[in-house]
Order: structure tokens, then C-alpha cells, then sequence
């Protein structure tokens, strides 16, 4: 495994590679993706709630297993 994916969960990664792509978004609206898919407003809203969404899950998570730490 590279070193750059030690200790990070998958969701993590996830919101990694999300991030790269909607900067990639956010500089080529109306051109298309590798997968010929348009790049549109909606495309870069609809990945941004996405990212918002994983980065709460994984908040949530971490806030649980450290509040076990402490029971």
C-alpha cells in the first residue's frame, strides 16, 4: 500500500479523489469527463454535497470511537 493511503480510512480516500475531480470540474465546465460525461454546475453541486456528506459520516465516526476511549 503507498505510504500516502497509511492510516486513512477508505471514506477518506474517497474524499480525496473527490476533491481532486471537482477541482478538475471547476476548471472545465462544459468540456467532458474520461467517461464522456458533460461537466456542468449541477455535476460540481451535486459532488460538492457528496464530499459534505462523507466528510460528516466520517466525523461522526471518529467522535465515536474516540468518545469509547474515554468510557
Amino acid at each position: 500500500m503507498p505510504r500516502e493511503y497509511a492510516g486513512k480510512t477508505d471514506r477518506e480516500l474517497v474524499i480525496e479523489w473527490l476533491k481532486e475531480d471537482l477541482a478538475f470540474y471547476k476548471k472545465n465546465v462544459g468540456k467532458f469527463t474520461e467517461f464522456n460525461t458533460l461537466i456542468t454546475e449541477e455535476l460540481i453541486d451535486t459532488v460538492m454535497i457528496r464530499i459534505r456528506k462523507l466528510e460528516e459520516k466520517e466525523r461522526n465516526v471518529n467522535y465515536r470511537r474516540l468518545s469509547k476511549l474515554y468510557i
